[in-house]
């Protein structure tokens, strides 16, 4: 089903005007249809009612619709445990867009048979894409279903659907509800304004997780502005503590992926296989259903 709208929902903080301004110049003849702009309460966008009606597009998402979140933030699992709570249940055939902290529906959603992307939101980026850059013709493939490569700094090869996103947030999903299966999965992550401490810290969690060793492969994002925290007594670069993660690992990794929080950024799907063969990426259209 082609996409020919996009539906921005805010499940953490509220959205500005201007969400989607970077997507208009690529697609002019698409539908853009904002977010609701709630209270501002406790810290919060909204109570966790108001940020869950938010969610209610899943009972029942609209064909040929994509649903994107306009901006991270914080409170996305909060929105969708309390959706959950009330009995609701996801229903297949949606396709969702976004990274950071929706980095929980990413993860949860594909076993529903929604189609997520890890990619923009209505904010992120916040200048005008590039019509031949990462960005534009990545998420082009996606919404058009068609094939799409591009080189990559490696020399390794795996397959398989891709979990994970923002590291910080995937870490808090483990043990819960939300965390997805590892077993044959390429690992994606990414952050920012990290200490390096605090980095090799969520690293060596992910070194020390029962299913390391199954996952296929992993690919490093963009760590922006992570470095040393002044003081800490751990002056480590992110350099360091990135080889030191490689030099570790059972299973290969692939560094500097232009994923994360970047103005030209990838968008990845995570409803197929993606492959990393002969110092590329790529991944096939999904075949339309009969």
């Amino acid at each position: 089903m082609p996409i020919h709208s996009i539906q921005f929902f805010a499940p953490a903080n509220p959205v500005c005007s201007d969400a989607g301004k970077w997507i208009r110049p690529l697609f002019p003849e698409f539908k853009l249809v904002s977010a609701s702009d709630p209270q501002i309460w406790n810290g919060l966008h909204g109570t966790d009612f108001m940020r869950a009606r938010e969610l209610d597009f899943l009972k029942l998402p609209a064909p040929g619709t994509l649903y994107m979140g306009g901006r991270g933030g914080y409170g996305s699992m909060r929105a969708l445990n309390q959706w959950l709570e009330e009995g609701n249940v996801p229903v297949s055939g949606g396709v969702l867009c976004g990274f950071s902290d929706l980095t929980v529906f990413l993860n949860f959603l594909p076993q529903f048979g929604f189609s997520c992307w890890h990619g923009p939101l209505g904010t992120a980026p916040k200048a005008l894409a590039l019509p031949e850059g990462n960005l534009a013709k990545s998420f082009r493939s996606l919404v058009e279903n068609s094939r799409f490569q591009t080189p990559i700094q490696s020399s390794h090869t795996f397959k398989g659907w891709v979990i994970g996103g923002n590291l910080t947030v995937f870490l808090s999903l483990l043990g819960t509800k939300f965390e997805p299966d590892w077993k044959g999965k390429i690992l994606l992550l990414e952050d920012i304004g990290e200490s390096t401490y605090r980095l090799d810290r969520m690293f060596t969690q992910i070194l020390s997780h029962r299913d390391f060793q199954n996952l296929a492969g992993i690919l490093l994002g963009q760590f922006t502005d992570c470095a040393p925290q002044k003081g800490s007594g751990f002056n480590v670069s992110l350099e360091d503590v990135c080889a030191d993660f490689v030099s570790k690992s059972s299973v290969p990794v692939v560094q500097d992926i232009a994923v994360g929080h970047i103005e030209d950024m990838l968008t990845i799907p995570m409803d197929r296989d993606v492959t990393v063969l002969d110092g590329s990426i790529f991944w096939d259209a999904i075949p339309e259903k009969s």
